[in-house]
């Protein structure tokens, strides 16, 4: 056989099975868990004690992956109420953004939470859900 071929060969051989095993690492990577992580900004119990609202930025993963603004409303007595959220919310309100900026939350009264944007352009993100209502609880939006 002609050398050239040999090598021709040779080379696509190595080819092949470089991106056959760099494959099947991209496979295994996009199968495994993401790791989250939230912090919280505000957390406030109804006057009623009945439930918790939280306010609070996550991600799921690197530099190019934007912060996501999350608010939920989960009952008070929960034992660990960011388990929970991180397992089932946000119920209320979730949007991405890049900013690190403080959304207000507060209970007006046993069945209406104040969601304040005063200093967020919340019109600037993407929204994904926004309840007006969870619960018999009227969510009220400010900007």
């Amino acid at each position: 056989m002609n050398r050239f071929i040999k090598r021709l060969l040779v080379i696509s051989f190595f080819s092949i099975l470089l991106f056959s095993v760099s494959g099947c690492s991209l496979v295994s990577y996009k199968t495994e868990k993401k790791t989250t992580t939230m912090e919280v900004q505000s957390e406030e119990i109804s006057p009623d004690g009945v439930y918790k609202a939280y306010s609070y930025i996550f991600t799921d993963g690197g530099a190019t992956v934007p912060f996501r603004r999350g608010i939920s409303i989960i009952n008070a007595d929960e034992e660990d109420g960011i388990r929970t959220i991180m397992e089932n919310s946000p119920n209320i309100y979730l949007n991405n953004n890049s900013a690190n900026k403080v959304v207000s939350i507060k209970w007006e009264d046993n069945t209406t939470l104040k969601v304040d944007f005063t200093n967020v352009k919340e019109d600037e993100y993407y929204t994904y859900l926004k309840v007006d209502t969870f619960n018999g609880i009227k969510i009220i939006y400010e900007n």
